[in-house]
């Protein structure tokens, strides 16, 4: 007997062997796979509660979001077309927010991960307590930090610090949906003593650590100065602050050097590339030389819209263009950064990351039933180059059914869309009485 079984799914199972069942099924039980094959031997070993018919569906794990802000949803459609934008209009803009907003930002945002198909998010931002109420309420899993600034932000200071920490200590264990970990903002932002301390905490309370690395040019100017206490860049000073190395997932890595790339490899350094955001902003980074030089490179969103499956196609494009090699990342190999690489990252590949017996189910059917996704050749490909964040038609987290057919199970998707809109608003009225030049951005005009 099992809770749900799928069948007639066409299975890539990420596992170890990277099997790839054209006909295959899955039997769940509790929140555990109990066991994966082919339909015909899985449906006759296991009578089930409930049967999903996957027929012209592509079974593959939950994609693990690897550095998100779901809050910023209600934020980051603004000032697209603008440069330095981080501290043009984010940064004041995030000055604003209230705790009740933030939820309201964090359920919309929720909504859309789950909707393209992410089962994890790692998710760095101010108001943590906020946005974990929120993913526990959609039914998403999330690896949650609470940003921690010294100075030259929207919510810095020692009060931040603290909330930081007991953010971790607070949610250490306490639900299975939230893994904490603790989030410093990035090199330039974070003080080195801080940075230090921190590492401390993190190897105390056997957590990771998730920040923001080498993304603009006015961190690596900065670290440079009297900030970096003699560093050569943002890597070289976490390096010396020992701060590198597996249990640090650092976002971007986009100005970098061979050195630093170097130092990246031979500390095992997680780093998270999020093309589209690049792209938007007229940078890029190297992520297939990353990959090429032995760093494991993961996929996130940023602050971008949550569509997983958008992300890993521009993340070939872009770096296929910048590299003049149509064979770099592969789509298995992209799979692989969005499921069961950052799964390895996180630490958790023992329980996420694959479709394999004993590990939790978090799985995801994507529909091949429309034109664009067909013929099927190659699934990994077809999911990578062909197909839309709309055609993610279920999605199981912790073996609980909370996307079916497209739609949402634990909540009202108009609900939800109404409290991001009103979160939205709310915030953009209260941003301009602060900072009156942003009116002019959040009504769409765009100042050189």
């Amino acid at each position: 007997m099992c809770d749900i079984l799928i069948k007639n799914a066409y299975v890539v199972t990420m596992d170890p062997a990277g099997r790839v069942i054209q006909d295959g099924a899955i039997a769940i039980e509790g929140n555990r796979i109990l066991d994966v094959g082919p339909s015909k031997e899985i449906s006759a070993s296991y009578n089930a509660r409930e049967e999903i018919d996957a027929h012209d569906m592509i079974a593959l794990p939950g994609f693990i979001n690897a550095h998100t802000h779901i809050a910023m949803c209600v934020i980051s459609r603004i000032g697209r077309e603008l440069k330095d934008r981080l501290y043009r209009v984010y940064w004041p803009m995030e000055r604003a927010w209230i705790p009740e907003d933030c939820y309201k930002a964090s359920l919309m945002g929720a909504a859309e991960a789950i909707l393209f198909g992410a089962t994890c998010i790692v998710d760095h931002y101010f108001f943590m307590e906020e946005i974990a109420k929120a993913t526990i309420e959609l039914g998403i899993r999330g690896f949650l930090g609470h940003t921690i600034m010294t100075e030259d932000g929207p919510w810095v200071g020692r009060a931040e610090f603290e909330e930081g920490v007991n953010f971790v200590k607070r949610w250490k264990g306490k639900h299975p949906l939230v893994i904490p970990c603790l989030a410093p903002h990035a090199p330039d932002t974070v003080s080195p003593d801080w940075l230090m301390e921190l590492k401390e905490i993190a190897n105390e309370q056997n957590v990771k650590i998730h920040m923001h690395l080498s993304q603009s040019m006015r961190e690596v100017r900065k670290v440079k100065g009297p900030w970096g206490r003699g560093a050569r860049s943002p890597v070289d000073l976490l390096h010396r602050l020992k701060v590198l190395g597996p249990d640090l997932i650092a976002a971007h890595c986009i100005y970098i050097d061979e050195y630093d790339l170097k130092l990246l490899s031979q500390t095992g350094t997680n780093v998270v590339y999020c093309p589209s955001t690049y792209a938007l902003g007229g940078t890029y980074a190297s992520a297939d030389k990353m990959m090429k030089s032995g760093i494991r490179v993961l996929i996130g969103t940023d602050a971008r819209p949550a569509d997983m499956i958008g992300e890993l196609r521009a993340a070939a494009m872009t770096q296929r263009q910048l590299t003049g090699d149509p064979s770099a990342m592969s789509s298995k190999d992209l799979l692989r950064m969005a499921t069961i690489e950052a799964a390895k990252a996180l630490g958790l590949e023992d329980k996420l990351g694959s479709i394999e017996r004993g590990k939790l189910a978090d799985l995801i059917l994507v529909s091949m039933k429309k034109p664009h996704m067909n013929p099927r050749f190659d699934p990994c490909a077809n999911i990578v180059y062909n197909a839309l964040g709309s055609d993610v038609d279920t999605v199981i987290v912790d073996g609980k059914v909370v996307v079916r057919e497209g739609s949402l199970t634990r909540c009202d998707m108009g609900s939800v869309v109404k409290l991001g809109r009103e979160a939205a608003e709310a915030l953009t009225q209260r941003a301009i009485e602060i900072d009156s030049n942003l009116r002019q951005l959040i009504e769409g005009s765009h100042p050189p």
